[in-house]
């Protein structure tokens, strides 16, 4: 079998309230619902389009869960990295239903707060407030890629160019 890749990177806002589940051997899920999108211009009419995907993401990883069901709220911006997965679950009726998300355990992912996004009363999308990045960055739990956010929190000193300036998203 040839070798290949299953690595998942998203840049997204958290679109409703994270919800934890229990197993009954004991362990947790944190599952959040991202929400990315995509804008560009029509050709024929030239007129702003927009296309909205929303994308679960399961995270396993005990020391992840108790952080982010604390401090990872709705409109939040994340950085989500992990895997895709296919679950078969059995329905209440006894059919089988199955659900693809982007899975975050151990040693495969990690996900970053990037800030909050300010929706603008007249309903066209959000948009990062001022100083949008806070100090709570990764919660890897020293797992995964380590991607962390500043601990400073200081901005650039006036004169001086910052250097998230140069990130091309």
């Amino acid at each position: 079998m040839q070798k290949s890749v299953n690595r998942v990177t998203l840049i997204g806002v958290v679109d409703r309230e994270p919800e934890v589940r229990d197993f009954p051997s004991g362990g947790q899920v944190l599952s959040v619902w991202v929400k990315t999108s995509e804008q560009w211009n029509d050709r024929q009419t030239g007129e702003l389009r927009e296309r909205s995907q929303t994308n679960r993401v399961s995270v396993y990883v005990a020391p992840m869960i108790r952080e982010l069901r604390d401090s990872l709220q709705t409109n939040d911006l994340v950085y989500v990295e992990g895997r895709m997965e296919t679950r078969r679950v059995e329905d209440q009726h006894g059919g089988e239903r199955y659900f693809t998300e982007v899975s975050v355990r151990p040693y495969h992912g990690s996900i970053a707060t990037l800030g909050q996004i300010q929706i603008s009363e007249s309903g066209g999308g959000g948009h990062a407030s001022p100083g949008a990045h806070d100090d709570r960055g990764s919660i890897d739990g020293g797992y995964g890629g380590g991607h962390r956010g500043s601990d400073s929190g200081a901005a650039p000193a006036p004169g001086q160019a910052d250097p998230d300036d140069e990130i091309p998203f």
